[in-house]
């Protein structure tokens, strides 16, 4: 989860670094975004390491989703739970929205200069944006409901079936990039159609 939230975001401000320093990034390599990538990665070993460094034999068996998770029981979560859901959710989430905001309204002016010059605008990129955030922010609402209401509930087991579709909603978001991509993008239908020539 955390992985995908961060990966999530960098890939959001990457896209708006593009389009705002066109020309910069021309002379950005492969080593530069194998140093984002580590980078990216690096952050999103934070909750691992956190949750095994204080302790590693703090789980229990969630019957909800049938998987492992930390308890949190440790007196020490009581100040790194709460820094830890802003670091890996809030902020990522953050992120997410303030750079597809920003992307989509700069190229709804690079739309006007587009108009204003007799250019040819393409929706192509609006569009991607939009719906990747969108996307993501849907997967991620129903956990987040969940977890806000969390507290406040006496029988955590009465509402488990909506932390069963909030956790399988958080998937949602990996398997729809693809299609979204290949919809709206033509240069990664290119792409695959060249990858998938030189496999057949």
């Amino acid at each position: 989860t955390s992985c995908r939230t961060v990966c999530q975001s960098g890939m959001t401000v990457c896209k708006l670094l593009l389009i705002k320093c066109p020309i910069k990034s021309r002379y950005w390599s492969r080593k530069h975004a194998h140093m984002v990538c580590a980078g990216l990665w690096t952050l999103s070993l934070y909750a691992p390491i956190m949750a095994l460094s204080v302790d590693k034999s703090d789980a229990y068996w969630d019957s909800r989703i049938y998987t492992c998770h930390f308890a949190f029981t440790s007196p020490t979560w009581k100040l790194l739970l709460p820094l830890s859901v802003a670091f890996l959710c809030a902020l990522p989430t953050i992120v997410i929205i303030g750079a597809s905001v920003l992307t989509v309204r700069h190229l709804l002016f690079a739309r006007k200069v587009a108009k204003l010059t007799g250019g040819i605008f393409r929706w192509q990129g609006i569009v991607t944006v939009v719906l990747s955030a969108t996307v993501y922010c849907v997967s991620v609402f129903p956990v987040s409901v969940y977890l806000a209401i969390l507290p406040s509930l006496k029988d955590e087991t009465s509402l488990s079936y909506l932390f069963r579709v909030g956790d399988t909603a958080k998937y949602f978001n990996v398997v729809a990039n693809f299609f979204i991509y290949t919809l709206t993008a033509t240069s990664f239908r290119d792409f695959l159609r060249k990858k998938l020539q030189t496999v057949l």
